[in-house]
C-alpha cells in the first residue's frame, strides 16, 4: 500500500504538488513578489548609471566610485534572486 502511494506520488509532474496558482496568492504575497523583482531591477541599473554620471568627475576617487556600482549591482542581484518562489500555472 504504501509502495503504491510512494510510485503515484512519483509519477505526479513537481509543478502539481504544490502548486499554488497567482490568481489564489494573497495581494502581500503577490507584492512581496513584484517589490523583489523591480527593486533588484532598480539597483542592478543604477550601478551602471551612477558609474556613466560620477566617473572621472572628481567627487570621489574612480576606485570608489567604481567598488560602489560594483556594491550597487550585487546588491541588485541579491534582491532579484532572493525574491519570494512563485508558481504561475
Amino acid at each position: 500500500m504504501a509502495k503504491a502511494k510512494a510510485s503515484k506520488a512519483a509519477a505526479e509532474p513537481a509543478s502539481q504538488v504544490a502548486a499554488v496558482p497567482w490568481a489564489k496568492q494573497s495581494l502581500g504575497e503577490r507584492a512581496s513578489y513584484i517589490f523583489a523583482q523591480y527593486l533588484g531591477l532598480v539597483f542592478a541599473l543604477a550601478g551602471p548609471l551612477v558609474l556613466y554620471l560620477f566617473y572621472g568627475q572628481g567627487y570621489m576617487s574612480d576606485t570608489a566610485v567604481s567598488l560602489t556600482c560594483f556594491a550597487l549591482i550585487l546588491i541588485g542581484l541579491f534582491f532579484h534572486e532572493t525574491r519570494p518562489f512563485n508558481v504561475s500555472t
